[in-house]
């Protein structure tokens, strides 16, 4: 933490991105002022769509700030259920979507009617998903379902959560049961799988990605027996971009497991498949804004004030 005297000395500025934890709506105070020397505003801004003519911005937060009416450092809030930071292009380019979140900085002189200073740095945030369809048990969460399939072969399979990182290790339990069934169970198959979506201004969804990230295949169990639980390790792949699921673009992962029987009859041959929805977060791409360019001498004609800020005179994301 910079000690409060040294920033109002060298006149330095803190912005912070992130969601305070245990954040409660009712710790917002309405008349509480983001307020700094000489007028400055802060926005952030959510901006996405499936081309470059087709572009929603949508303002998250924004604070007006006043002279000498605040102490550094201030936090800006984001808010839950926010999508992770995204960006897709395909080949030709004929394709894309993006979720970017920028920070607008403005610092204005009302003596002399003159912007000093109206930059914007991009700036990289992580889903905030709350995982209300888990059940809990002593060891955390766990998510878990069951399927039946006709003939009586049962396949239950469990992850202890649903929310990765690119290169994380998922664990996957399973367990097969044909004690109710004459049939036993050749093979099983894990695979990961994954869909982008858009949906254009015509609201027609079309399907961009539908693509197998991985598949392994498990031996089974011999009919009227149940197995114990079995396990099994997927690492998650490292390039994947974040889930997503908003209005205009949907970007999901599913693990899907599959029990297949050695049935005579179509109706046994169906495999049993099971299926868990995979929430994969953002790579953070970067710790620190780059404010390489935020340097500037400007002299004022009219008061023949002069104004310097540079990025060695801001400290963001301590």
């Amino acid at each position: 933490m910079i000690p409060e005297k040294l920033l109002e000395k060298n006149k330095k500025v803190q912005i912070t991105l992130d969601t305070p934890r245990n954040f409660k709506m009712s710790q917002i105070n309405p008349k509480k002022k983001y307020e700094l020397q000489n007028g400055t505003m802060f926005q952030i801004t959510r901006q996405y769509g499936v081309n470059e003519d087709y572009i929603h911005i949508q303002d998250l937060y924004r604070g007006i700030i006043k002279s000498g009416d605040y102490k550094l450092p201030f936090q800006v809030p984001t808010k839950f259920g926010m999508n992770s930071s995204f960006q897709y292009r395909n080949s030709d380019g004929l394709q894309q979507a993006k979720i970017q979140y920028k920070i607008y900085l403005k610092i204005s002189d009302y003596q002399s009617n003159q912007v000093i200073i109206q930059k914007s740095i991009p700036v990289y945030i992580n889903s905030r998903f709350k995982l209300v369809e888990q059940k809990r048990e002593s060891e955390g969460n766990i998510v878990q379902f069951f399927c039946v399939h006709r003939g009586m072969i049962e396949l239950s399979i469990r992850t202890a959560k649903n929310l990765y990182k690119p290169g994380e290790v998922l664990e996957l339990e399973y367990i097969l049961n044909t004690t109710r069934a004459q049939r036993s169970i050749t093979k099983v198959e894990v695979k990961l799988n994954h869909y982008l979506s858009f949906t254009d201004d015509d609201e027609n969804e079309r399907v961009i990605e539908n693509n197998i990230l991985y598949t392994h295949e498990l031996p089974g169990i011999t009919a009227g027996k149940r197995s114990d639980i079995l396990k099994h390790s997927i690492t998650i792949p490292n390039d994947l971009t974040a889930t997503v699921k908003m209005q205009f673009i949907k970007n999901h992962y599913i693990l899907q497991v599959q029990a297949f029987s050695n049935g005579l009859l179509t109706s046994l041959a169906i495999p049993v498949i099971c299926q868990i929805p995979i929430i994969i977060l953002e790579r953070r791409k970067q710790d620190k804004p780059n404010l390489d360019d935020w340097k500037f001498n400007i002299q004022s004609q009219d008061n023949n004030s002069f104004y310097q800020f540079t990025s060695q005179q801001q400290q963001l994301f301590n």
